[in-house]
């Protein structure tokens, strides 16, 4: 099954803009220039590697990689860094749990909010295929 994700930026640097990610795959989100989706210019409130979006259609998860601002969803907070923990400590992906994402949940990533979209290969129209790599 194939699914399309979009980021809609809300607010921050980049609102407005929109990401498109059509493969399955991790993206990590955040400041660091090695990060798959980055979001240099919205300031320190975004960590270096801030979360992991994980795309495994038909499921679309998010889970914090230990940030220092935290990661939500729908205003709930799904993960960051204990405050006690020192900022130089390596933080483990699997000290976190992914969280499902839902078409049109809103995901903030420090104060970096994005709309979620995931559409399904089934509701796409036919002509959409083809530009999808179909």
């Amino acid at each position: 099954m194939f699914a399309r994700v979009t980021l809609t930026a809300l607010q921050g640097d980049h609102a407005g803009q929109e990401i498109t990610l059509e493969k399955r795959g991790r993206y990590v989100i955040g400041r660091a220039e090695d990060c798959d989706l980055c979001v240099a210019g919205d300031s320190f409130s975004v960590s270096r590697h801030h979360c992991l979006l994980k795309i495994e259609p038909p499921a679309v998860s998010v889970r914090d990689l230990g940030s220092c601002n935290g990661t939500y969803v729908n205003g709930d907070l799904i993960g960051r860094r204990n405050p006690a923990d020192r900022p130089d400590e390596p933080t483990f992906e699997d000290s976190f749990t992914d969280f499902d994402l839902t078409d049109g949940d809103i995901l903030r990533v420090g104060k970096v909010a994005f709309r979620v979209g995931i559409q399904e290969r089934s509701e796409m129209p036919d002509h959409q295929y083809q530009s999808a790599g179909y």
